[in-house]
């Protein structure tokens, strides 16, 4: 995992910005500015009150770094990789071509129970996938080219800044879909 506190502290000298860490166990550090201070964490969260634009400059710089660290994740012809454990009532025809339209970032309480009940049904079972609980998702809108027609279809993600910046950076483009064995 990128250093986030180290990636801070970096960030602050060359702003020249003033900047104090966590004295106990260096679990954060708190940036300070004149229009309103922020706080990342280890764990890359990032929080301020008051100065939304240097809380969006941190998330932004704490993603490309994550970016930087993740494993390649595209197959042989460069489109993205989504995986899935297994197959899912909502997922069509994998092998069809598939495109990645659109991702969105929903707060998890805005998420009804019926969506979650149709985008985490295993196929042919009475059981559902456990998502991970977490403020945000990312709702990944998708179409597949099936013939005689296109399906339109959702898969519901865990959300990251960095997993959001690697997914916004395929809208628009083919996307390989990879199940069960084949996703590890």
């Amino acid at each position: 995992m990128v250093g986030v506190i180290k990636l801070i502290q970096d960030y602050c000298a060359e702003e020249d910005f003033q900047y104090y860490i966590d004295p106990e166990e260096s679990k954060w550090i708190e940036v300070h500015h004149f229009k309103g201070g922020a706080r990342a964490y280890a764990d890359g969260r990032v929080e301020s009150a008051l100065n939304f634009k240097l809380k969006a400059v941190m998330e932004r710089k704490i993603a490309e770094a994550k970016a930087m660290e993740m494993p390649a994740q595209h197959d042989g012809q460069g489109r993205v990789i989504i995986k899935f454990a297994t197959r899912y009532e909502k997922a069509p025809d994998l092998q069809a071509a598939t495109k990645l339209l659109a991702v969105l970032k929903v707060r998890e309480e805005e998420i009804q129970a019926p969506f979650l009940v149709y985008d985490t049904k295993f196929l042919g079972e009475d059981e559902y996938f456990p998502l991970q609980k977490s403020e945000y998702k990312l709702v990944l809108l998708l179409l597949t080219e099936e013939v005689p027609k296109h399906v339109l279809w959702t898969t519901v993600r865990t959300w990251d800044l960095g997993k959001e910046q690697h997914y916004r950076n395929a809208v628009g483009q083919y996307v390989t879909i990879q199940v069960g064995r084949e996703a590890r």
